[in-house]
């Protein structure tokens, strides 16, 4: 029992399982921190906790790595110290980024004010990269790095790498890809035009496809995508995505586009390849579900696979960011940043994970 909460097959998680082994550590050592360093030595991928003692004190973790983002804002009327997954949930309930929490870091927070401990150092670390292109609010600051201007800044690179010819206008898919494409039609002096909406009004139009389990639902939210005629018939039409992962967005957006008249569709794409799952906090596809993965080999150029993937999903061409190019854009080091589901290092995991396929993963 953990917090008053009894295990049972149907209310286990990793985060019980977590938080089960942290208190029996806390009970063997008697120290918040030493528990926190034993505990992360036998977990194997990202975690950012929170979590509240029996005294009142609140205490919120990072994972050694920094995988994924975690902040600490201050609420000066109330005189409030929060923390957050990312730094707009704090301007929406009026509180002010202090800082990010370091990697390996432990805070507290409690009636004696605040204090910090590192319970690990562990180098480099290994920003989600696909973080600063897809997952963040655009508003957030991370890393020290506001998450607008680095999409921006990545588009900006992507129209320097891959200088598209006799283009006519330039479409962002909605709504993660509009900072990019933006800057991207800026550095090449070519016309920026919504000529993709969203259907707010139907059940899925805010939901991100990726990460539905379903190729059903994935089809749905994707047909909730609304092409604008005016803006994209006979027109050589650059669209400027986030990523493709399994292909079913992309396919569709074209498949559209050219039922508008659009004359010819390039696609342009923040983020590299992505060719191997996930294991430090997205549930992304198995790998045989990964398009990149399923038409092209690991030492293929970038230009290779996208040649097969614009073949896949009916586009005259699609450019691919490579790994290089997207952190210079992002302005951090390439190896501060976790590039594993593109290159297939696990190293800052310290596993070799053995692919399995979706029934065995999910038994579906």
């Amino acid at each position: 029992m953990v917090g008053g909460c009894t295990f049972t097959p149907q209310t286990m998680s990793d985060t019980l399982v977590a938080a089960q082994r942290l208190v029996m550590h806390l009970a063997d050592k008697g120290d918040m921190a030493e528990a926190m360093h034993i505990l992360k030595g036998e977990m194997v991928g990202s975690f950012c906790f929170t979590f509240l003692t029996d005294e009142g004190s609140v205490y919120a973790a990072r994972d050694p790595r920094g995988f994924r983002p975690l902040v600490l804002g201050h609420h000066r009327e109330t005189n409030t110290y929060m923390v957050a997954s990312e730094s707009c949930a704090l301007g929406a309930v009026g509180a002010h980024l202090e800082r990010d929490i370091e990697p390996g870091e432990l805070v507290k927070m409690s009636k004696g004010g605040i204090s910090s401990q590192q319970f690990a150092n562990e180098n480099p670390h290994a920003h989600c990269a696909f973080e600063y292109t897809y997952f963040a609010h655009p508003s957030s600051i991370m890393e020290g790095i506001n998450i607008y201007a680095a999409r921006k800044r990545i588009g900006q690179f992507l129209a320097k790498k891959f200088p598209i010819a006799n283009a006519d206008v330039v479409v962002p898919v909605p709504d993660s890809a509009r900072p990019a494409a933006l800057g991207y039609a800026q550095e090449l002096g070519l016309s920026f035009e919504e000529g993709l909406l969203k259907d707010r009004y139907s059940k899925k139009g805010s939901m991100r496809s990726f990460i539905e389990p379903y190729q059903s639902d994935r089809v749905e939210i994707n047909k909730g995508i609304i092409p604008i005629r005016e803006v994209v018939e006979d027109k050589h039409v650059i669209v400027v995505d986030d990523s493709i992962v399994r292909g079913t967005s992309s396919a569709e957006i074209i498949k559209t586009l050219r039922m508008v008249g659009a004359s010819k569709v390039s696609l342009v794409i923040t983020y590299p390849p992505i060719r191997y799952p996930c294991y430090a906090g997205i549930d992304f596809p198995s790998q045989e579900e990964l398009i990149a993965y399923q038409h092209g080999a690991a030492e293929e150029s970038n230009a290779t696979i996208g040649s097969r993937v614009s073949q896949v999903i009916g586009a005259d061409y699609v450019a691919y960011n490579d790994t290089v190019n997207l952190a210079k854009a992002i302005g951090m080091p390439e190896e501060e940043l976790c590039f594993t589901c593109s290159t297939g290092n696990y190293a800052t995991l310290g596993i070799r994970p053995a692919f399995k396929s979706r029934i065995q993963m999910k038994g579906e």
